[in-house]
Formats: structure tokens, C-alpha cells, sequence
């Protein structure tokens, strides 16, 4: 049959006592350190995702940004091309009217000069 010397019975006594005082100086700190651990991973993701969204939209504000000064740079360009227009045609009319003024006040001095001339 079965005998239970008090051996046995003390290294069953000192295993329990040896599980409780594992327990509570190692089992316990190391399972806060995880769960800490864990909760400011979990913290870092929350973050991280946060962070991103607010990337995505300030990206997206930054490209609408680029999309409307493209439009803008390609109005005010437009707008100077039709300035410049003007002004070559404004240019060239009163170059024109200088020419036309040069080549009349030649012809009068030339019809002067020969109305002298045939006198």
C-alpha cells in the first residue's frame, strides 16, 4: 500500500509554500511589466494611426494647395499673355502713326523742296 513518510509530505508543503512565494515576487512583477508593456504598445499604435490620419489630410490639403496655385499660375500667365498682347498692339499702332507722320512730313518736305527747286 501506499505509505506517506513525513518527507514527502514536507516537500509537498514546501512546494506549495515555494509556489506562492513565486507567485507573488515573480509571477506577479513580470506579469505588470507585460501588461504595461502591452498598454503602451497599444498606446504607440493608436498614436501611429492618429498621426497618419492627420498626414492624410494634410496632404490632401497640401495637394489641393498645388492644384489651385497651378490654376492660378495658369490664369495670371494667361492674364499676362493678353497684357502683353495689348501693349504690342498699342506698340505697334503708335509706331505706325510715327511712320505715317515721318513718311508725311518727308512728303511735304520733299514737295517743298521741289516746288523751290522748279521755281
Amino acid at each position: 500500500m501506499l505509505r506517506l513518510d513525513m518527507n514527502f509530505v514536507w516537500n509537498i508543503v514546501n512546494l506549495i509554500v515555494l509556489y506562492f512565494l513565486l507567485r507573488h515576487f515573480l509571477i506577479q512583477p513580470v506579469m505588470n511589466v507585460i501588461n504595461k508593456r502591452q498598454t503602451m504598445i497599444e498606446q504607440s499604435i493608436s498614436n501611429a494611426r492618429s498621426s497618419e490620419g492627420q498626414a492624410a489630410v494634410l496632404k490632401k490639403q497640401y495637394e489641393e494647395k498645388l492644384a489651385a496655385s497651378g490654376e492660378e499660375g495658369t490664369k495670371l500667365i494667361e492674364e499676362a499673355k493678353i497684357q502683353a498682347k495689348a501693349q504690342y498692339d498699342r506698340i505697334l499702332k503708335d509706331a505706325q502713326e510715327d511712320a505715317g507722320r515721318v513718311i508725311s512730313e518727308a512728303q511735304k518736305k520733299d514737295r517743298s523742296r521741289s516746288g523751290k527747286s522748279n521755281a
